[in-house]
């Protein structure tokens, strides 16, 4: 099984640091563990401090990569057709978000405050990306994304976060679509290519 975990690095926050579990094209990063990748992930600049790994030129500094990459499908197969090849074939692509952020508006009379976590309500949108992919691969059957309709924000408690993400799994719809994705990933079925898909 391979995997790639997106983050970004402090030295260049317009481009995702991937942090793959195989070799690839490019300088690889330094020795890291799971633990340091598990860190590296949820290191949001306002909640978490960055983790540096690595010493002397291989060091770097790693914070989650949610502001401009908070749903990073598009570049998950993008990276599966350079190091795969585009006649490679995608069985499954599971996308699992946090929940929808509401509306995001602004009053004439908003401080800078208020503005400032505007922006990052439209920086943290997985929507888009969502839409577009749902659009583009809705006859395929190879794409399932599930997101509770309500953002999970900090202030529930873990009991709270359990019942509501329970709820929003017994749903019909919802249920039955976990059973399409279970049945995608056991089958393994053909699917498409990665060229079809681009």
């Amino acid at each position: 099984m391979v995997s790639m975990v997106c983050v970004l690095s402090t030295d260049n926050l317009t481009a995702l640091y991937p942090i793959r579990s195989y070799r690839a094209r490019g300088a690889p990063p330094p020795p890291f563990t799971i633990l340091q990748v598990a860190r590296a992930c949820v290191a949001a600049p306002d909640r978490f401090l960055p983790v540096t790994i690595g010493t002397g030129h291989r060091k770097v500094t790693l914070i989650d990569a949610t502001t401009g990459f908070a749903n990073p499908a598009k570049e998950l197969l993008q990276e599966a057709q350079r190091v795969f090849g585009e006649d490679a074939n995608v069985a499954t692509i599971v996308s699992i978000g946090s929940g929808k952020v509401k509306v995001t508006k602004m009053s004439k009379g908003d401080d800078e405050d208020a503005l400032v976590e505007a922006l990052k309500r439209v920086a943290l949108n997985t929507e888009t990306t969502h839409a577009e992919l749902e659009a583009r691969l809705h006859d395929a059957f190879v794409y399932f994304r599930f997101n509770v309709d309500q953002g999970l924000d900090n202030s529930m408690d873990a009991s709270a976060l359990h019942s509501y993400t329970s709820t929003y799994l017994e749903e019909t719809s919802i249920s039955r679509r976990l059973d399409e994705a279970m049945r995608s990933i056991h089958t393994r079925p053909k699917g498409v290519s990665l060229k079809e898909l681009s």
